[in-house]
């Protein structure tokens, strides 16, 4: 029921708001607090404040700044309960992390090799070997979450 009003009050927000709210998010959210209300509490009390933010979503989202924060706070609070308690992860969470972990250790890693041998090329290869595996490894690990459907 909160999905039809939730998609009922979409379809009435101006596009801008549409997409600067990430409203296609919220259907997710809401598609996973109904699959796990049955057996969580937290999200069976979600749900109810899902139904009240979906009827006043068109006026939160068009209205001043603070009813703005409002819906930003409460659709955040939703997607942390999801990520802690079930599970879910953003979309290229791990690609970003293992990127970031991949370029960390090659700088490391490249500084060490300049000051040992003074080869500029070879930290330079190096900082581009780093951040590529960890590109790669994060790749299949946001494909193994994907797959087994725990990404938003």
């Amino acid at each position: 029921m909160a999905l039809t009003n939730l998609q009922d009050q979409a379809a009435r927000l101006p596009r801008k708001e549409f997409n600067f709210f990430q409203v296609e998010r919220l259907f997710r959210a809401v598609e996973w607090i109904d699959h796990h209300a049955e057996s969580c509490a937290d999200c069976q009390k979600a749900r109810g404040e899902v139904e009240a933010l979906t009827e006043r979503l068109v006026e939160l989202a068009t209205g001043p700044n603070e009813s703005r924060l409002e819906l930003e706070n409460r659709v955040e609070a939703l997607f942390e309960h999801l990520e802690k308690a079930h599970g879910l992860v953003k979309m290229q969470y791990f690609t970003s992390l293992f990127s970031l972990y991949g370029l960390a250790s090659s700088l490391f890693l490249a500084v060490l090799a300049w000051m040992i041998s003074d080869d500029f090329e070879l930290a330079l290869a190096l900082v581009g070997l780093g951040l590529v595996i960890g590109y790669v490894w994060g790749s299949f690990r946001d494909g193994a979450v994907r797959r087994s459907n725990l990404q938003y």
